[in-house]
């Protein structure tokens, strides 16, 4: 936990608005790295179907072709998949910190009664919550980041294997 008890009044407030603005951009962030998951989802589930389209109207399949280019068909649907596993585990709703109700009760009526000033416990509390928050969106990055690169790749190996089977039929 970050001690900030020693910050006086004006370096308080100049903290206190920095961390609210990073915390705002780390919520926006998640919400960045969802909506893209989901795009990377459906464009995943649409090369996959590309792919079975293939197999099943113009007889492009693994088993008519040997050697590399079979592998190449096959690690394409494989890259595929783990794009689409990618992309779903970066969609998926992670727990984020938020402040418990009762610490707030707790402050709230410490306030009231004794007007005790909560003003940095908050604070160190927002700093914790950006810690966490930052900490799951790398997370998000990473599986986002994969997703994407699995995709492309899949999407490249596709096409050339395609280029490949038509131009040896």
């Amino acid at each position: 936990m970050v001690d900030v008890h020693g910050a006086d009044a004006a370096n308080y407030k100049i903290l206190s608005d920095f961390i609210d603005k990073e915390v705002s951009d780390a919520w926006a962030r998640k919400s960045s790295f969802e909506t893209r998951s989901f795009s990377i989802v459906m464009a995943t589930i649409s090369l996959i179907s590309l792919y079975f389209v293939l197999q099943t109207q113009l007889k492009l399949s693994p088993s008519d072709y040997q050697g590399w280019v079979a592998g190449l068909f096959v690690t394409s649907l494989i890259a595929s998949f783990v794009a689409l596993v990618c992309a779903v585990a970066a969609a998926l709703p992670m727990k984020y910190p938020l402040s418990p109700v009762a610490t707030l009760e707790k402050m709230l009526s410490e306030t009231q009664i004794s007007n005790i000033d909560h003003s940095f416990e908050i604070l160190e509390a927002r700093i914790d919550q950006l810690a966490h928050i930052t900490a799951r969106n790398s997370v998000k990055a990473f599986f986002a980041v994969s997703a994407f690169a699995s995709f492309f790749l899949a999407g490249a190996m596709l096409v050339a294997t395609l280029a490949v089977a038509l131009l040896t039929q």
